[in-house]
């Protein structure tokens, strides 16, 4: 039972921090022109859960700061914690609605903004394409999501096995930085 209210809590939470930052559901908002920019959640324990490609209003807030990302980040305790309670919610969905895609996109982008990663991206015009993934998993202690992002320039979407290859080397490079982190 403590733990049904824990995850009521924590859906109430990401939808309060969600409305507060002016997001209501717009498929066309997320997706309208799109641009060659990829956002991939990928977890250790699930797979791959979205791979989604960024609309043109998206993506300048993300490079500006503005907009979505602004409004978000004002509401938030934190982009990590925010993607961290956004993840939680979504992998209990039985089956995610376009609605459910789109906060978790929300969030993903959010995320991907406030990283040191995001200004490895390189401009869009300078490339075939920018893939930004956040890679997640719990690690031993059964308490910590570990999040870590990672880029790859590439035109098109990339295959399942190219993002498992590229999961292992990010996954590799962590833990022997953070040995403590592995995956339970």
């Amino acid at each position: 039972m403590m733990v049904q209210n824990l995850d009521k809590a924590r859906i109430a939470r990401l939808q309060r921090q969600m409305q507060s930052a002016g997001w209501s559901p717009d498929a066309e908002s997320l997706v309208s022109n799109p641009v060659k920019l990829w956002l991939y959640s990928v977890s250790f324990h699930k797979g791959t859960r979205m791979v989604t490609q960024v609309g043109a209003p998206l993506y300048r807030d993300m490079l500006s700061g503005e907009g979505l990302m602004k409004n978000l980040l004002a509401d938030a305790s934190s982009p990590a914690d925010m993607l961290s309670s956004a993840l939680y919610v979504y992998d209990r969905l039985g089956s995610p609605s376009p609605r459910d895609r789109q906060m978790l996109t929300a969030c993903l982008a959010l995320y991907a903004h406030s990283t040191r990663t995001w200004t490895m991206v390189r401009p869009l015009n300078e490339v075939e394409g920018a893939h930004f993934f956040v890679f997640d998993w719990m690690a031993k202690d059964g308490k910590t999501r570990v999040l870590r992002p990672a880029h790859h320039h590439l035109a098109g979407p990339m295959n399942e096995s190219d993002i498992a290859a590229f999961f292992r080397y990010v996954m590799d490079g962590h833990l022997q930085r953070h040995p403590n982190d592995a995956p339970g």
